[in-house]
């Protein structure tokens, strides 16, 4: 999902610094990085293929289940990268990128479990495919995260969408960022519009749990048991999204310094638009 971005003083400078052409792509690590969206690209479109020609659900789970492994290949091709970024920067992240991306992994598998069980075909094959689909999709939402706010030593990918998704979310931000005239200001507004969104988020836990009790999908446990469930899940995803995002905003020329985090509160913004959209799509 690509969210609106308004423009921001200083912010589109500050892309271009972290996103623009590096001169010391060299070794092999850099080469890979450099190459990385590329090969999502490529993961998407032999997925698209594969269903395309699909005679069987158990090929349509295959491509599924088989893009979704090619994309987690290619962010893991970046790792390299990205901890040679944070060392040079004595970032606190550095060391631990593969276990903040097994983090992220990990607490999208629960929401994608939740999405599984929440499903009108609750125990049929759409809704198997429906969790290899949302796991595959939130691997890809961290590849386009990586693209478009770690430095891979090429051109930043832009997020940017129509205002249509989270409107008063983006409004407000509009707003806020009319009058920030302080790097401060536009944190605080970067900071406010990933809080807008995460509440946005928030408001389709009711919904999940009605169709999740409905399905008698988990019998072990009781409505609020569920309930508490559904709420850890959104939290935990949301908190595995900014601890990324704070990494990848170290990744850059603004690394420690106030803009990062203007980036790592955009970076957060897009990451709980990626899993509305995520829940909606289910």
């Amino acid at each position: 999902m690509r969210f609106h971005l308004a423009p921001i003083v200083g912010l589109l400078a500050l892309v271009a610094a972290c996103g623009g052409e590096s001169s010391d792509v060299a070794d092999e690590s850099d080469l890979s990085a450099a190459n990385h969206a590329s090969a999502v690209r490529t993961c998407t479109k032999t997925r698209d293929r594969a269903l395309d020609s699909a005679s069987s659900n158990s090929a349509m789970q295959q491509a599924t289940v088989t893009w979704t492994s090619c994309v987690r290949r290619a962010d893991d091709s970046v790792a390299p990268r990205l901890e040679k970024n944070l060392a040079a920067v004595s970032s606190p992240d550095r060391g631990g990128v593969a276990k903040l991306m097994a983090a992220y992994r990990t607490a999208a598998g629960v929401v994608c479990d939740a999405v599984s069980d929440a499903s009108e075909s609750f125990g049929g094959f759409i809704a198997t495919l429906q969790r290899a689909d949302c796991r595959g999709e939130a691997e890809a939402a961290l590849a386009a995260l990586i693209d478009a706010y770690a430095d891979l030593g090429k051109k930043a990918v832009s997020v940017v969408s129509t205002s249509e998704d989270h409107a008063k979310c983006n409004a407000a931000f509009d707003a806020d960022t009319k009058t920030a005239s302080t790097t401060a200001a536009q944190v605080t507004a970067a900071r406010n519009l990933a809080g807008c969104i995460e509440h946005d988020v928030a408001l389709h836990e009711p919904t999940i749990v009605k169709r999740i009790v409905d399905n008698k999908a988990r019998p072990k446990s009781t409505p609020d048991q569920i309930t508490k469930e559904v709420h850890d899940a959104l939290v935990a995803h949301g908190a595995a999204a900014r601890h990324v995002c704070a990494m990848l905003s170290d990744t850059g020329s603004s690394a420690g310094g106030t803009l990062a985090h203007v980036e790592a509160a955009m970076c957060t913004a897009n990451a709980a638009a990626q899993l509305a959209d995520n829940l909606v799509g289910k």
